[in-house]
């Protein structure tokens, strides 16, 4: 079946199975492919959805989706998805660093505090215990360290960026590839194309 192993049933939340209807009628033998809900055909799982579905139809709505997706990529400029992948890239990437440097100020501020307050536990001024004090500072220098590691892969990721492009396009290539040949794969391709560009239906 086309779709088997990403066709899910709406009910229940299980896969759906392909397989035939049968029926042997006087003149010929006749058959359907569908897809079955095996929850819905077995009572003790108790799936109140539907358990036959038409795979004709199925399918059909689906292939019209992928041949959109298909022309989608036909029609677009490389040039210009390359730009806007870049800028998505640069959003996402300019994002994360603001995060990390609010974070950043915020962890050194909180250190310095820290810092105080321990001198002041040393000359018995402070409130606080000293072991605890010393601990929280302990937990201090952890988040300070991932903070700044996070920063700097945040540096590498845009230092790398022409090559997380040359692989996206890369990507890219393939699906537009997929595209030409799709009509004419075997069953077992455009099942391996389709699983590639939709996780799940």
């Amino acid at each position: 079946s086309l779709l088997a192993g990403i066709l899910w049933c709406g009910h229940c939340n299980h896969k759906l199975v392909g397989s035939y209807c049968c029926k042997q009628l006087p003149t010929h033998a006749y058959y359907r492919p569908i897809y079955r809900c095996y929850n819905g055909s077995t009572d003790a799982k108790e799936c109140n959805g539907q358990t036959i579905y038409s795979a004709k139809k199925i399918e059909a709505a689906v292939l019209e989706i992928v041949h959109d997706y298909f022309r989608s990529f036909q029609t677009s400029v490389d040039t210009v998805w390359k730009e806007q992948a870049r800028r998505q890239m640069r959003s996402k990437t300019q994002a994360q660093v603001r995060e990390h440097e609010r974070n950043l100020e915020k962890l050194q501020k909180q250190q310095k505090a820290l810092q105080k307050e321990v001198l002041k536990s040393l000359t018995g001024e402070s409130g606080f215990d000293t072991d605890m004090l010393q601990s929280m500072l302990a937990d201090n220098k952890a988040e300070l360290e991932a903070c700044e590691a996070a920063l700097l892969e945040c540096q590498k990721e845009k230092e790398n960026e022409e090559a997380r492009l040359q692989y996206l396009s890369n990507q890219y290539q393939h699906i537009r590839d997929w595209a030409e040949v799709f009509d004419d794969a075997s069953i077992e391709e455009k099942k391996m194309i389709i699983s590639r560009i939709i996780e799940r239906i």
